[in-house]
């Protein structure tokens, strides 16, 4: 059966937005932080960390097909892929002297508004990951201020 290419524009239906924290019981699990919508979603522009933690940490940031999890909670089975670790400095964005990081991988496209984008399947897991666990007391706060599900 042949493929009839959608002659309409699709435009976002949902505007969406993340918020959550990363802590040392996660210790070193990919962390579901946003579930794909029931026909995909779309993450634009910047996925926005700060840290308590007082050394610098790596974070992946990721996208997981097929496996199980709840929001905030670490994602078994399926299939993942990371798009590049990102250094958090210590402190970051607990002063003026050390900016929130963005985490959104650099190797991501650009869209027709100049931000950084990836498309996430439905019911598909965006996820970031630890490279060495947070320290006790500490947390890596994020927020993804402009998700679309369609």
């Amino acid at each position: 059966m042949p493929f009839t290419q959608n002659q309409n524009v699709t435009f976002v239906y949902q505007p969406q937005a993340a918020l959550g924290a990363i802590i040392n019981a996660n210790g070193t699990s990919p962390i579901a932080i946003y579930i794909g919508g029931a026909n995909g979603s779309k993450v634009a522009g910047s996925i926005i960390a700060s840290s308590t933690d007082t050394a610098s940490r790596d974070v992946l940031v990721g996208v997981n097909v097929g496996g199980n999890a709840t929001l905030g909670s670490a994602i078994t089975g399926g299939t993942s892929i990371t798009f590049g670790a990102v250094a958090v400095p210590a402190g970051a964005g607990q002063s003026g002297a050390v900016p929130p990081v963005n985490l959104m991988p650099t190797i991501m496209p650009i869209d027709s508004d100049g931000e950084q984008y990836l498309f996430l399947p439905a019911a598909a897991f965006l996820f970031l990951q630890m490279v060495v666990a947070i320290a006790s007391g500490k947390q890596l706060s994020y927020y993804v201020p402009a998700i679309g599900d369609f």
